[in-house]
């Protein structure tokens, strides 16, 4: 990205395919990912409709919808990539495991504190409907949130570990994990909330 800037493509069969590039198109895209009511049948054909423009532009015989419906699979793949700045996907240490099992996020829920922390870091008013900004410069500055952030830091509460912690530091840290809660969706999430809030 810093030698050749972010792509406005992907390749597909060889060839290279237009996708959406715009931030807000990804935060929904990772919404739509992490959506318990989206069946996992339809969640390929949801990204794929999210992440293609259906209009073709000057100099295409096609759309990049429809070239990605013509080799679906790889067009998931290649947009899930996109997601991911090109990176593939590392094995996970045990605590990442840990911590994965947990949800630590919610793009809805915990939009406020993007706004603010964009605000006060980067000078950035999220809410303006005119900012126009690349998903990798995004995501890039998202993750560069410093850990004082309260994004960064409403995450490391959330994922914190209390499995061996005792007396007074347990019940610090699962009395922040209270405050920190997000509202359950599944009963998994409820079973896992209630053990939260009442520290068993």
């Amino acid at each position: 990205m810093l030698l050749y800037g972010a792509p406005s493509g992907v390749e597909l069969g060889g060839a290279f395919v237009r996708i959406r590039t715009d931030w807000r198109v990804w935060v929904r895209v990772q919404m739509l990912m992490d959506d318990p009511e989206v069946p996992e049948g339809m969640a390929g054909g949801l990204l794929l409709d999210a992440a293609y423009p259906r209009t073709a532009a000057e100099g295409e015989e096609r759309s990049p919808y429809e070239a990605a419906l013509a080799a679906p699979e790889e067009a998931v793949r290649a947009a899930v990539g996109f997601m991911r700045m090109g990176r593939p996907e590392r094995p996970m240490t045990a605590q990442e495991r840990r911590a994965s099992r947990r949800r630590s996020w919610d793009w809805g829920w915990d939009a406020a504190f993007v706004v603010a922390d964009f605000q006060r870091y980067y000078g950035m008013d999220m809410t303006d409907a005119g900012l126009r900004m690349h998903w990798w410069r995004f995501w890039s500055l998202f993750c560069g949130l410093p850990d004082e952030s309260e994004s960064m830091r409403l995450m490391a509460v959330r994922t914190a570990d209390e499995s061996r912690l005792k007396g007074e530091e347990r019940r610090r840290v699962m009395e922040g994990k209270a405050r920190a809660m997000l509202p359950a969706r599944t009963e998994e999430e409820r079973k896992e909330n209630r053990t939260v809030r009442f520290g068993v």
